[in-house]
């Protein structure tokens, strides 16, 4: 089938008046873009192939191939260390640019260290904030012991391609790929209030319905930037010429346990090797970009929950492309919905309440899951559960672990924290002030009454904690962002995060628990 055909087949039943997305399919020397759904619902202004839309991480290809460049030219080194252009950072000496671009640092994720300090998502750093966050931090592994996907390391990068060039990170991203690529459409935000002309909205599923998101980072090398349809597709014939860079970018290298993660250095790779490219998603956005032999294929979408994987997915079958190893159908077990408190292995932590069918403001509901700030009801599907408000999601119990999925993908696996509940006694024992080094941030917890207690951070309202186990010697307590593993007899802690950083803490002081 030709690359237009493929695509409109793919595109033929979105719906006009939704969050749109861009598809893309390139050869080494011919494009086809097609564009379906809306950019500003607020106001009807279609999608179209030349709209900017939010590229998130797909911008860490772009930052990733600017750092081969510069190798190859012997500007810098893959396996030099990182001090000399973060002198402040007392990891530095440890860390090499090629830790980085495997996302194997050991540092955490700087959007993670704001939560802890108490700003919010929608608080946009300029890079000179992230810089001040890196230079504070401390790792959680040692550098190149695992892999730990974060922006950290990409901002990093882009700011020892600007200091190798002499020049802002927009203008070496600009002058080093953007330009020769083609990529005129291509906006690189030099800060975060900077409109972006034309630009479609990003959106979030929200109980109420979408709700429309920020308008991404200006912090450049993990985001930053701003791309059309055209601009994607101009990106996917530079890939597919498969220069030294690009080979470069494809190159893979095993954990020390022999492991080959997914992550090469500067791109993501495909399982059974078929393509490489990259996935992206940010508060609003999706998109995915994959070249195989002889052929790209790419999606970008202003709804975050867009089923870009799934599209590229039916186009790579249109366009016989390799299909991915098939992986075995999960078995799921009978048994009851979960009731109370549930993390995955990042620290979200699922609250689970049951509901009387009969009683339900849902119909159908037998329970109703909390996560965040959404809310949703789960209605009986044979072995395990659906997901009102959306059924293509849905959840069961899949051995000793319950699994959520949206289709085929996982969205979350999570289990009981496990260990003895603490005693009254030894809760109060965890009362008090905790530092958190990297994210120079001082954390709360206080006593309220009826046993309540409660986290402060920052200017933030206070956050009600509830106490889900122990492990290690340590009182695990769930907050709504993630957990806390405070000390029962010592002055130590962490905080777990998403993407399972395990962030120090440090108590500052105790307090006496009230009455």
């Amino acid at each position: 089938m030709e690359l237009g055909d493929a695509l409109r087949s793919v595109l033929v039943d979105d719906d006009p008046a939704a969050p749109g997305m861009v598809l893309v399919a390139s050869t080494a020397d011919e494009s086809v873009v097609e564009a379906r759904g809306t950019a500003v619902l607020e106001h009807g202004v279609p999608l179209t192939s030349g709209t900017p839309l939010y590229a998130a991480s797909l911008a860490k290809v772009v930052t990733a191939r600017c750092v081969h460049l510069l190798a190859a030219e012997g500007a810098l080194g893959l396996d030099e260390t990182v001090e000399r252009w973060f002198p402040a950072l007392a990891a530095a000496p440890s860390i090499t640019v090629r830790q980085l671009l495997l996302h194997r640092s050991g540092l955490p994720e700087y959007h993670a260290l704001r939560l802890v300090a108490g700003a919010s998502v929608d608080d946009r750093l300029e890079q000179a904030d992230v810089r001040r966050l890196i230079d504070g931090m401390e790792t959680w592994f040692a550098p190149g012991a695992q892999v730990s996907y974060n922006n950290t390391n990409f901002a990093m990068l882009a700011m020892i391609v600007a200091e190798v060039r002499g020049e802002s990170s927009a203008a070496a991203v600009r002058a080093l790929v953007l330009e020769p690529a083609g990529m005129a459409g291509a906006v690189v935000r030099r800060h975060a209030d900077e409109p972006v002309r034309g630009a479609a909205h990003g959106y979030m599923a929200h109980p109420g319905g979408l709700r429309r998101a920020i308008l991404g980072s200006a912090s450049v090398g993990d985001g930053g930037m701003w791309w059309s349809g055209h601009d994607l597709a101009a990106l996917a014939r530079l890939l597919l010429a498969g220069d030294g860079a690009v080979q470069a970018m494809r190159a893979q290298a095993p954990l020390p346990d022999g492991t080959v993660p997914s992550l090469a250095t500067g791109c993501t790779v495909g399982a059974g090797g078929h393509w490489f490219g990259a996935l992206a998603e940010f508060t609003g956005f999706r998109a995915e970009l994959r070249v195989y032999d002889g052929v790209a294929i790419g999606a970008m979408a202003n709804r975050q929950d867009a089923p870009t994987g799934a599209r590229l997915d039916a186009l790579a079958a249109e366009l016989g492309l390799p299909a991915p190893p098939s992986v075995p159908t999960p078995v799921r077990r009978s048994a009851s919905l979960p009731a109370g408190v549930l993390v995955g292995v990042g620290g979200a932590p699922w609250r689970f309440v049951p509901l009387d069918a009969g009683s339900a403001s849902v119909p159908g509901a037998v329970g109703r899951a909390e996560v965040g700030g959404l809310s949703f009801h789960l209605v009986a599907d044979g072995v395990g559960w659906a997901v009102a408000e959306r059924p293509a999601v849905t959840a069961a119990w899949e051995g000793e672990v319950f699994v959520v999925r949206d289709g085929a993908a996982e969205i979350a696996r999570l289990q009981p924290v496990g260990g003895a509940l603490p005693s009254d006694e030894q809760v109060a024992g965890v009362v008090g002030w905790w530092w958190c080094p990297s994210a120079q941030a001082v954390l709360r917890v206080s006593a309220g009454g009826a046993g309540e207690l409660w986290l402060h951070r920052g200017q933030r309202p206070p956050e009600a904690l509830v106490v889900v186990g122990s492990r290690a010697g340590r009182c695990v307590l769930a907050a709504p962002w993630g957990l806390l593993e405070l000390d029962l007899e010592g002055s130590s802690g962490r905080v777990v995060l998403h993407r399972a950083e395990g962030l120090r803490l440090e108590r500052l002081a105790a307090v006496s628990r009230p009455g």
